[in-house]
């Protein structure tokens, strides 16, 4: 056997022990198939490196800390989202750069160390390594690139390797992918399933209720109310934990649920991608109807879709989104234009901004919003994503101090879990505050106007969570978050959204504009379903309704 062989098994053993060493999921008595399956990634992973620089070890080095990235973000990702690490993020992977002055909150402190030391090694080994001729280099670098577009298509590798059901997988369960075929076999698996599938309309069960339904009516010269719907970043009622009263800790909240209409809210995501919940209030769509898409503004939002934006602007109003993050975080400024909104405000758009903690304050957010609103006589829409609720949630410097370090602490808590409680129940007051004012501030407004107000998602508060239990007996990822609505006109409306998808279509109602848009079928059809004892008959025609919101030609032009 020549040396070049035995270098080349070497090389891949090390790779294949160290898979065996990241990924718990991957134990050395598992099937030789699954094993395959996890092996075949990182062994093209390590030819595409020698072809590349002709160096055995150094692509091995190379192959190395590739995986230790992978499986460090795939690590973050679980211990901070409750989600596994997919084929979707490497769409985002220029996103980590450019907003690493958020996700670096969440990156252990040893992380960039880590890498400097092994990008050192790395570029150590390749000094000293000689490099081979590129008769040898060539065909493997050919081999890889192949070896990468064989596994990651569905036609040129078998369902046994990469399947949705491979090895035991349950394809509705995202996360049982991971657990079931390990890391690097469900990332490839995504790899397969990337294309866009969108699901089918049941144009029979639609048709029959359209023909049913009361037409849309023309809208009137009525006067036209500005409309704010204020996502609030991370925001959830306290009082669904065991013994804990929302009013002792969220005044100003709590006065505005004695004056609002409110309900709960399920949210299809926890402890982040808050583009999941902007996507169903923007356009009435479940993000589950997707599939395994964890993106929505990236995967399906590519052209002008179908929103309560677009149908607002229909009706003569301007549409502002604003958000003091960076524009470019989740796609959000390539999105937004797509969903309707004629100007998107983002963080560089803020001059010298009042910051409360590490973001811009809810105080400052309240500011932008009633410019916004005072900025014009048209009608207006201001979808406004906050951002200081943001965690994660360490001890760090706010505007008040003495505030939050006042907050009292319920008994048994420990120290970890006691400074997040006091972060969180800190940022929850001035988001309340923030939102207090602005009701005081309309109700001396003549135009009338309308604000919704709800939370994206939990926070992960992982060490309070871990002491504080829910009053309904479920984990934090499946809670509820808060919903608020407030005019300084009567509202009348007889049905509550139960989901972030029916918020956006309950905030048309509420403004008394349903009726004139695409979105009145769905709500006499969620009206209608709230109203019967059994709705099984409804939901297929609300499926039906939410998915063919993604095949609507817009209303109106750009």
């Amino acid at each position: 056997m020549s040396k070049h062989i035995i270098r080349a098994l070497s090389a891949i053993a090390f790779i294949y022990l160290l898979g065996l060493a990241l990924d718990h999921h991957l134990k050395i008595f598992d099937t030789p198939v699954k094993q395959l399956a996890n092996l075949l990634p990182a062994i093209a992973a390590l030819g595409l490196f020698y072809g590349l620089t002709r160096r055995l070890w150094t692509s091995a080095a190379l192959t190395a800390g590739t995986l230790g990235l992978i499986f460090a973000a795939h690590h973050l990702k679980i211990e901070h989202l409750h989600q596994s690490l997919k084929f979707a993020d490497t769409f985002l992977a220029w996103q980590t750069v450019t907003n690493w002055n958020l996700l670096s909150l969440y990156a252990p402190t040893w992380l960039i160390p880590v890498i400097a030391i092994g990008i050192t090694f790395i570029v150590a080994i390749a000094y000293w390594e000689k490099a081979d001729r590129w008769l040898i280099g060539a065909p493997i670098l050919v081999a890889a690139l192949l070896c990468f577009i064989g596994i990651s298509h569905k036609q040129y590798s078998p369902n046994s390797l990469y399947g949705p059901h491979a090895h035991g997988a349950k394809p509705w369960d995202t996360q049982s992918k991971t657990q079931a075929q390990g890391l690097l076999a469900a990332i490839t698996s995504g790899a397969r399933s990337a294309q866009i599938h969108l699901p089918e309309v049941d144009r029979q069960t639609l048709d029959s209720f359209l023909a049913k339904s009361p037409p849309r009516t023309p809208i009137t010269n009525e006067a036209k109310p500005d409309i704010v719907v204020w996502l609030a970043e991370s925001f959830f009622d306290p009082g669904i934990l065991h013994d804990i009263k929302t009013c002792e800790y969220l005044p100003e909240y709590c006065s505005l649920l004695n004056e609002s209409l409110h309900t709960s809210l399920e949210v299809p995501t926890f402890g982040g991608n808050t583009t999941r919940t902007e996507f169903e209030v923007l356009t009435s769509t479940p993000f589950h109807a997707l599939g395994t898409k964890d993106y929505p503004y990236v995967s399906v939002v590519h052209h002008n879709m179908s929103s309560i934006v677009w149908s607002l602007k229909a009706l003569g109003y301007q549409t502002t989104a604003i958000h003091p993050n960076h524009a470019s975080m989740w796609q959000r400024d390539r999105a937004m234009p797509l969903l309707g909104f004629d100007k998107f405000i983002s963080r560089a758009d803020f001059d010298k901004p009042e910051l409360d903690g590490v973001w811009v304050s809810d105080a400052e957010l309240l500011r932008r919003i009633q410019t916004t609103l005072a900025a014009s006589d048209t009608p207006q829409l201001v979808f406004a994503i906050s951002m200081e609720g943001h965690g994660p949630f360490p001890k760090r410097e706010v505007v008040d101090l003495q505030r939050r370090d006042a907050v009292k602490v319920p008994e048994g808590t420990n120290t970890k879990a006691a400074t997040q409680w006091r972060e969180y129940i800190y940022h929850a007051q001035n988001a309340g505050r923030a939102v207090h004012h602005l009701k005081s501030a309309i109700e001396q407004k003549e135009q009338p106007t309308l604000v919704v107000f709800f939370g994206d998602h939990l926070p992960n508060l992982k060490h309070l969570f871990k002491q504080r239990t829910f009053k309904n007996g479920k984990p934090a990822w499946q809670q509820k978050t808060p919903a608020l609505a407030f005019a300084n006109y009567p509202l009348n409306v007889s049905w509550l959204p139960k989901a972030t998808y029916e918020l956006g279509v309950w905030s048309l109602a509420l403004a008394g504009l349903v009726e004139h848009t695409k979105y009145h079928y769905l709500a006499h059809a969620i009206e209608l379903s709230q109203q019967e004892e059994s709705n099984d008959e409804l939901a297929p025609v609300i499926e039906a309704l939410q998915i063919d919101n993604l095949y609507t030609t817009i209303e109106a032009s750009p």
